[in-house]
Formats: C-alpha cells, structure tokens, sequence
C-alpha cells in the first residue's frame, strides 16, 4: 500500500509506475469518513481521482477494496518521524486507525533525512513504523536488536 503523494512529499509516482509495470498489486487509500480510510486496488496512473483533501485516489466505481489483512507492506506519510518509529502525521488519525487492522504488514517511512528528529510527542493510539529509509540512512525501529541494525546508506 502506498499513497499519492503530494508536492511536499517525496515523490512516489515514479515507484507506482515501476511497481505496475512490474505486475504487482498496489493499494491507495480512499478516505471514507472522518478518521476512516480503506485501500483500494490501483491499476492505472489514468484512474486516478481527486479525493478528500485533495490527495488522488483510485476512482471507487473502478477498483476494488483491499482488505487490510492482504496488505504486506504499508509505505506510510508523515511530517516527522523518531528513531524509535514514532510519527506526526497531518493531524487526521487515519492511518492511527488503519494500521492495527493491517496486522502484519511492514509499516515502511520514505523520509527525507531532515524529518527524522530525536522525539515526537505520541498517545497510546498512535501507530509506529517498523522502518525508516531517507536519502542518507536506514533506520531500524521494530525493537531494540533492529535499532542495532541502522546502517548509513
């Protein structure tokens, strides 16, 4: 599962369009209510729609829902993020909710290296990720054997 970035993102079309071109399956989400998303399957650069808050999401009468017990890895947005997989995300609480039901799933942060700062303040709802990767490092954060594991890129 990915999500279509925006301009302050890093840019994730280039990796949906290699991954399709490659055969795999690929979900976006779809924001369904307030606090509430679900992926949906993506096929198409072309079935793409505006969404809520204008973030591009698969048109809903073309692609089917994933459940979130099909997602494997989840590449997961955020303003910041902590060595220990804690993230600020945009305020919405979306993927605080989405993620406990993608049980299993590798929650995965594409960052730029200037977005990872030593605390962020979170709640008990709020998810982590298991792996931070930026430009200049990979950052392990499932446990503390991972955290041992962080390597320069």
């Amino acid at each position: 599962m990915l999500y279509a970035s925006t301009a302050e993102e890093i840019d994730l079309f280039p990796l949906m369009e290699a991954l399709l071109a490659n055969g795999h399956r690929i979900a976006l989400p779809e924001i369904t209510g307030k606090g509430v998303m679900e992926a949906r399957a993506f096929s198409s650069m072309d079935g793409l729609i505006e969404g809520a808050f204008g973030i591009l999401t698969p048109a809903p009468e073309c692609s089917a829902q994933i459940q979130p017990g099909e997602i494997d890895l989840v590449i997961v947005p955020g303003t910041a993020f902590s060595p220990d997989g804690r993230r600020l995300g945009l305020g919405g609480g979306y993927y605080d909710r989405y993620l406990p039901r993608a049980k299993g799933a590798f929650r995965l942060a594409l960052a730029y290296d200037i977005q990872v700062i030593s605390e962020i303040p979170t709640g008990a709802h709020d998810a982590r990720v298991d792996c931070i990767l930026t430009e200049r490092r990979t950052i392990c954060c499932r446990n503390t054997v991972m955290n041992n594991l962080e390597e320069e890129v």
